[in-house]
């Protein structure tokens, strides 16, 4: 069970037969950078921010675009990768990746913590590769100090217990970073909601 300093991976998908088919396809296009294969697991009004539009042209666009596609691609990715939960029941049942979103403990500021999303993961006293470890972190919650590296590959953190140092970007993940929302509808799964932000 998530915590105020623990978050371990979660991962539902596989206790339903149907969702879990599902998702086999769609990493499965995920994979092959198949637009077309991926817009047919999409929901037709499926929601890409908060504001207006979305849909499945809206979706296209940000698959496609030259500036961004890329990342796109890889935030679906990574999403799905990271498990999720069922969250919801009858109609408004839904499952929703990756886990440091759906399983986030409430009680936690979603704008200034993260989630390490491995195990041994080097809490560093700079942000350089070669600096000494002071811990590893385990799935632990941070929380974010604001005086960052100028480095985006280094983010600099608190623990729970107020150990301060450095850790990998890629170690960690955002609770409002892209997530991904599943609904099934008429016997047939497909992607609702792509979106980041609050």
């Amino acid at each position: 069970m998530p915590n105020e300093t623990t978050l371990c991976p979660i991962d539902e998908g596989d206790r339903d037969a149907s969702f879990a088919s599902y998702r086999r396809q769609l990493r499965a296009a995920v994979k092959r950078r198949d637009a077309n294969a991926l817009l047919e697991l999409v929901d037709p009004a499926i929601r890409t921010s908060f504001g207006a539009g979305g849909g499945r042209d809206a979706f296209r666009k940000l698959l496609s675009d030259q500036e961004s596609g890329a990342r796109v691609w890889q935030e679906i990715s990574d999403a799905i990768a990271l498990g999720g939960t069922f969250r919801g029941v009858g109609p408004e049942r839904m499952f929703w990746a990756p886990y440091v979103y759906s399983a986030w403990p409430e009680k936690l500021d979603a704008f200034t913590h993260m989630a390490v999303v491995r195990n041994d993961a080097p809490l560093r006293r700079s942000p350089a590769a070669n600096a000494p470890v002071m811990r590893m972190l385990d799935w632990a919650i941070v929380e974010l100090i604001a005086a960052g590296s100028k480095d985006p590959a280094w983010r600099h953190v608190r623990t729970a217990d107020g150990a301060s140092g450095w850790i990998r970007a890629a170690d960690l993940r955002s609770p409002i970073a892209y997530r991904a929302g599943f609904r099934q509808a008429k016997g047939a799964w497909k992607m609702s909601a792509f979106v980041s932000g609050d």
